[in-house]
């Protein structure tokens, strides 16, 4: 696999991420620029994460052990009535259990319609040669509803040097 990885889904080039098993959203444009949009459909039971996008990745033996970093941009649209007013970005491997969640909250109070940064702490993010990473949504209250409508653009995955973890 070459590092790093970037999709901007220009000219509706997904670069080998899809869309998780029942999710029918796409991609959108506004002129040159194409990102996913859709929903972010949270189960109603533990661990109560849901799966938008995902991409599988063949690494090599000596890109097992190194570190990552997974960055992206994102956008929240208006929120309507029965959306989920709590909602956190989740990056999993193949387990809902071995996942990264993001330290920030989207909330009733995030601007929306305007792009917006994510970026995880380093990992190792590959176990084996067949690996696949995870864009998630999850939520501890799902009072108002279970799910968010988000775009999604410029995801990147980068192989980081040691020195930089934290």
């Amino acid at each position: 696999m070459s590092f790093p990885d970037m999709t901007n889904f220009n000219s509706g080039n997904w670069n080998g991420w899809t869309n998780s098993d029942g999710t029918t959203e796409g991609l959108a444009n506004e002129g040159d620029n194409y990102y996913w949009t859709g929903k972010f459909e949270i189960p109603e039971s533990a661990p109560y994460i849901g799966t938008v996008l995902k991409k599988r990745f063949t690494i090599q033996d000596d890109e097992r052990d190194d570190f990552y970093v997974i960055e992206f941009g994102y956008r929240v649209r208006d929120l309507l009535p029965n959306e989920a007013q709590l909602v956190v970005f989740v990056l999993a491997r193949e387990s809902d259990y071995d996942r990264i969640t993001l330290d920030f909250d989207l909330d009733k109070t995030t601007a929306v319609d305007r792009w917006w940064g994510a970026s995880t702490r380093a990992k190792k993010w590959f176990s084996g040669s067949d690996s696949q990473i995870r864009l998630c949504a999850a939520s501890h209250s799902l009072d108002a509803g279970n799910s968010r409508s988000v775009d999604i653009d410029n995801i990147s995955i980068k192989k980081v040097s040691e020195s930089i973890i934290i």
